[in-house]
């Protein structure tokens, strides 16, 4: 617990302190599985309902009440286009749903920003829930006709196999799709099974030397903190790097199952330590609420607001535990009748994420200004490719035809780019219908136009989904013998990879095929999200245009380098054409995210569809211009 909260808090040295839920999974999956078996060896059969009115009693209680002041709270401090989505989350979230939530939209590439949702940290208890679930059924049905001296062995046999299946598949799926494998419950079983064999292999297998079990636990303790010290958010987690913490954690819970007295335990049992143990849970509810919710009044980073809002949290904590925890624990809920606790379990649940929804739908109805509307609109405000399929996912190795404009004209151009080449469909599409082209559009998330191998760090491993696409796009472009290829692409790659060289390769290609190129340089960088900082700004009555603006060569300075080595790759190319917009998007040296109510980007890179659009005229002037000279190569344009 207290290394996600350091690392939440962005103490240094804790880049890797997510590795504390990977701890807190194996500790549970020891602490239920015993819970499970001493009840079958003491009775011979699993009471479920029992099981599940202990687990209501015990972790849904404090989890209602923070969702219902999340609830409360992002009302008053969120403005309407933000509230939707921390309402979705928090639905999501009461019904122990919300690690899928999370998951889906990590993989969206326009998706919401997770991060800032005050329901991020709900994902992990969504899991053990998830597990709860399962785990007594499992625990149950392999215990059916089984000699009571044989239970144990059969329960590590299924338990060894469920484990083994769900690493590996964690493994995979951390490769195929790593949001999946982080939030997915069935990529995490393996490391409430460590617990679980801790658990069943504990009574005999670890009755050996003491001096062995205490160093067990000291290299167990150690594999925990080299995971914390020596991952990051960079390293493709979870997969086999879990395996630091979880393995670790199994160690440290190994060395202590049998020992009446250690130095771990003896460390583990100080005062502070098990106050912290009794809060952990209360505390994991809190703290992210706290930090989100403080970087929101607040937004300029402070050590002083982040502290305040670690302290404010751990006293929440202390109220909760105290006085709502503990009575809902052990004292006599509903008569102790274990079907009513389950039953207002479901109601509770149910109950709350029935207000997220109705909140939900009300955010962005009823009386809500104008400009909020304005901003909601704008961060839906993307090109139609997406909608048509006509952009390419990260997993895609093809597109359809992605035909638009005049799809019978003679004369043929294509868009052929990442997002960034997306963002200027909207324009393309424009001139396309104006001046009678038939226009192809061929895009794909993160993968540039030019013959580059990329790192994808949605994957966190070589991108060759990319290279593979931009092969069978560039032999359709071939085929299409186009009068026009427009290449347009995001200027965020790793400079090392030999941009300039590349750049010169793929121009080269075209112009030995007779291809004509137009280049055209990436888009300034807000460093914010537009409509999400306007209306945070707006909500709270100050000056958004002027509080979202940005330095035009900060948002440059990482485009320059590569505007720059374009601009040398393709001199001496009479058949291409260097365009920059730059002065139109951004005419003065401190510029906005808006002008005159109008929003100019959907999100902190890509621009508005409808200001893309408008930007339309002044794309075709470059072009004519290229194309009214007397050698030029586009002349068919117009």
């Amino acid at each position: 617990m207290l290394l996600v909260v350091l690392y939440h808090a962005r103490v240094p040295f804790f880049s890797a302190g997510f590795v504390g839920v990977d701890v807190f999974f194996v500790i549970s999956g020891y602490l239920i599985t015993g819970l499970l078996v001493r009840e079958l060896e003491g009775s011979s059969r699993l009471n479920l309902l029992h099981f599940y009115a202990r687990r209501a009693r015990r972790l849904l209680p404090a989890a209602m009440l923070v969702i219902s002041v999340v609830l409360m709270a992002a009302s008053l401090v969120y403005p309407p286009l933000e509230q939707r989505e921390i309402f979705s989350a928090s639905r999501a979230a009461a019904i122990y749903l919300v690690n899928f939530w999370f998951a889906g939209r990590a993989v969206g590439y326009l998706g919401g920003d997770g991060g800032a949702n005050p329901m991020l940290h709900m994902w992990s208890l969504a899991v053990e829930e998830q597990f709860y679930i399962v785990w007594p059924l499992l625990i149950g049905v392999g215990s059916v006709a089984v000699q009571p001296e044989r239970l144990r062995a059969r329960l590590v046999a299924i338990v060894v196999a469920v484990s083994v299946a769900s690493f590996f598949a964690c493994v995979w799926m951390t490769w195929k799709s790593q949001p999946w494998a982080f939030f997915g419950m069935p990529y995490r079983a393996w490391e409430f099974g460590l617990g679980g064999l801790v658990c069943l292999l504990g009574q005999r297998t670890f009755d050996i030397n003491r001096r062995l079990l205490q160093a067990s636990g000291i290299v167990g303790g150690a594999l925990v903190m080299l995971g914390v010290f020596m991952l990051s958010a960079s390293n493709l987690f979870p997969g086999a790097w879990a395996l630091l913490p979880a393995g670790g954690t199994a160690l440290v819970i190994a060395s202590i199952h049998r020992q009446t007295a250690s130095g771990l335990r003896s460390l583990l049992s100080l005062p502070a330590l098990e106050r912290l143990g009794d809060l952990s849970y209360s505390w994991y509810l809190w703290h992210w609420p706290a930090l989100v919710f403080a970087a929101v009044v607040f937004p300029y980073p402070s050590v002083v607001v982040t502290l305040a809002a670690v302290i404010l949290s751990l006293a929440a904590a202390e109220v909760s535990y105290r006085f709502l925890e503990t009575r809902f624990r052990y004292g006599p809920l509903l008569g102790g009748k274990d079907g009513r606790v389950v039953a207002l379990a479901l109601i509770t649940s149910c109950g709350v994420a029935a207000v997220g929804t109705l909140l939900m739908h009300h955010a962005l109805s009823g009386d809500v200004s104008a400009e909020q509307r304005i901003y909601a609109a704008a961060k839906e405000d993307i090109p139609k490719v997406y909608a048509a399929g006509c952009h390419a996912t990260f997993d895609a190795l093809d597109l359809p035809p992605c035909v638009f404009g005049q799809p019978d004209a003679p004369v043929t151009v294509v868009l052929f780019g990442d997002s960034h080449g997306a963002q200027w469909f909207p324009a393309f599409e424009r001139l396309a219908i104006e001046h009678n082209w038939r226009l192809l559009s061929l895009t794909k998330s993160a993968c540039p136009s030019f013959d580059i191998a990329v790192f994808s760090e949605e994957k966190r491993r070589a991108y060759f989904e990319c290279e593979t696409w931009r092969t069978r796009m560039m032999e359709r472009i071939a085929s299409a013998k186009p009068a026009l290829v427009v290449l347009a692409n995001s200027s965020r790659y790793d400079p090392a990879l030999g941009w300039e060289a590349r750049v010169r390769r793929t121009v080269d290609r075209f112009a030995t095929n007779g291809i004509p190129v137009a280049i055209v340089r990436d888009t300034p960088w807000p460093g914010v999200n537009g409509p999400i900082c306007l209306a945070r700004m707006s909500w709270m009555n100050r000056d958004a245009e002027n509080e979202c603006s940005f330095q035009r060569n900060q948002a440059m300075s990482w485009a320059t380098p590569f505007w720059e080595a374009e601009s040398r790759a393709v001199s001496g190319y009479s058949t291409s054409l260097l365009i920059d917009l730059t002065s139109e998007i951004c005419p003065d040296d401190r510029c906005g995210v808006s002008r005159s109510g109008k929003v100019l980007y959907m999100d902190s890179h890509h621009l508005t569809a409808s200001y893309a659009s408008s930007l339309a005229p002044a794309l075709a002037a470059r072009l004519r211009e290229w194309a009214g000279r007397p050698d030029s190569p586009v002349r068919a344009l117009f």
